[in-house]
């Protein structure tokens, strides 16, 4: 009888134990980048992180790239056949061979990570 109610003891211990342990709260810390404090813009179409562990920021006025210390701003030239063939964009795509697609109002843009 004992062992029984041991044993009935122990299940409810182990049941209630995982909840128990996933009401343990978590302290975040986050900083919040606008155009008063740094921010090139506020309106960005889509952030994406690459493999190089830059984040890409799609916007109205271009693109940039942030190393999480300053961006880099990509934008049209109409000197240079090399730059983006526009500057809204709204989108930003790596793939498995760690290419960077850009897609503008425009149409679709590679950027060479060497240049």
């Amino acid at each position: 009888m004992i062992i029984a109610m041991l044993k009935k003891y122990a299940l409810l211990v182990v049941c209630w134990l995982p909840f128990h342990l996933s009401a343990q709260t978590s302290n975040f810390n986050f900083n919040s980048y606008f155009t008063d404090n740094g921010f090139p813009t506020n309106a960005w179409h889509v952030v994406v992180p690459d493999s190089y562990g830059f984040l890409w920021l799609a916007s109205f006025d271009g693109l940039y790239r942030w190393d999480g210390y300053a961006f880099k701003k990509y934008t049209h030239s109409e000197s240079d056949p090399a730059s983006l063939n526009n500057n809204i964009v709204y989108s930003v795509y790596e793939d498995s061979y760690k290419r960077l697609w850009i897609g503008t109002i425009e149409g679709l843009n590679l950027y060479d990570r060497q240049y």
